[in-house]
């Protein structure tokens, strides 16, 4: 028996796809998490693991007795109960990925699926006693081809434009993303557009929705309500229909900038005092990156034009990005070629061939 461990709602996409071919059990420690997963596959099996109720809880019940667990997350306090033998998928990108990572956070697998040639070199240079395989990225399993009558749909069931083109931003979470310091320019900017504006919170503010965020998203419903060219993603479209749809993705340099690459998107990306390519190259170096690391991480960042919160024509940033795409094409086919490999789907076989044992 396969199981899949996951506490965060945004490794399902990943976990989902090996489940897709091959079936198994999902096991959540939230209840957020298990309300998400049946929202995007109300078919699959899903129980609750309650720590506090230790070998009692039937989430535990079910890893006891499982031959393979499948995680998208190091859960080391948790994997250690069970004899079941261990795979890490990556299931976001990690730009910022270290060999200190690895040793201190994922020696207890007996397994690791690198993405890409990036996370298989850092991971590599750890030199962990474990099976290391590049596996390719599992999302892309289900992006859908490019069509214009699915972006007719999509556009037409959110009540956008199919006409225009189309805007995505996908910031980082907190307490690190741009959210709360881009998000008014973009309501007081977009009226004076001439363009479809989606903008997706990320899943720990859309799936969680603390009270802080229900009634900020109350609050930016609200404001949008008169703006017919502006639509709050919380969750109702899948990330991958986001990225095929989009004309031009906005992020903080974050995993969806590079899942992006998976159609050429353009991009604009924006930096803030908390999140730039200092201060990730000043928290990488605390963390035992060496200079290498640290330049591969920041690539992303020749994806596309920079922005910033004190910008003062935004429209402006986002329109000549869109006419500056063909100047950064060379550096996104680069990008891609690094931290995902090739454009196909032979390795991600591999390692559903490799769990089908456990079937």
């Amino acid at each position: 028996m396969i199981a899949y461990l996951t506490k965060q709602f945004q490794t399902v996409p990943a976990l989902m796809a090996i489940y897709k071919d091959i079936g198994g059990q999902f096991i959540t420690t939230r209840s957020n998490t298990i309300k998400a997963i049946k929202d995007y596959n109300p078919a699959a099996p899903v129980i609750r693991y309650t720590e506090k109720f230790g070998r009692y809880s039937e989430g535990y019940k079910v890893l006891n007795r499982s031959e393979a667990i499948v995680t998208g997350g190091p859960y080391r306090n948790i994997l250690s109960k069970f004899h079941g033998k261990k795979y890490m998928v990556f299931t976001g990108t990690t730009p910022s990925l270290t060999v200190k990572d690895i040793r201190e956070h994922h020696s207890h697998f007996d397994k690791l699926c690198a993405i890409g040639p990036r996370m298989l070199q850092t991971i590599e240079k750890a030199a962990l006693d474990l099976e290391v395989m590049q596996s390719g990225y599992f999302p892309f399993l289900s992006f859908p081809e490019k069509s214009n009558k699915l972006r007719h749909d999509l556009l037409a069931s959110i009540k956008l434009d199919v006409d225009k083109k189309t805007v995505v931003y996908l910031p980082r979470g907190e307490p690190n993303g741009s959210f709360d310091l881009m998000m008014p320019k973009f309501l007081d900017a977009m009226p004076n557009s001439d363009f479809n504006f989606i903008v997706r919170p990320h899943p720990s503010q859309s799936v969680k929705l603390h009270l802080r965020d229900r009634w900020r998203f109350m609050k930016i419903r609200q404001q949008i309500r008169q703006i017919n060219n502006i639509y709050l993603d919380l969750n109702y479209l899948r990330l991958s229909e986001l990225l095929c749809i989009a004309d031009l993705v906005i992020t903080d340099g974050n995993s969806p900038a590079e899942e992006s690459l998976f159609y050429d998107t353009p991009q604009l990306l924006v930096e803030t005092d908390k999140l730039s390519r200092e201060s990730i190259a000043k928290v990488m170096t605390s963390n035992a990156a060496t200079p290498q690391e640290v330049e591969l991480a920041l690539n992303i960042y020749n994806n596309g034009p920079l922005t910033n919160p004190s910008e003062p024509d935004i429209v402006a940033s986002i329109e000549g990005a869109m006419v500056k795409a063909r100047d950064f094409a060379a550096a996104r086919q680069e990008n891609f070629a690094f931290v995902f490999g090739e454009r196909d789907t032979f390795r991600q076989e591999r390692l559903i061939d490799d769990l089908r044992v456990f079937t």
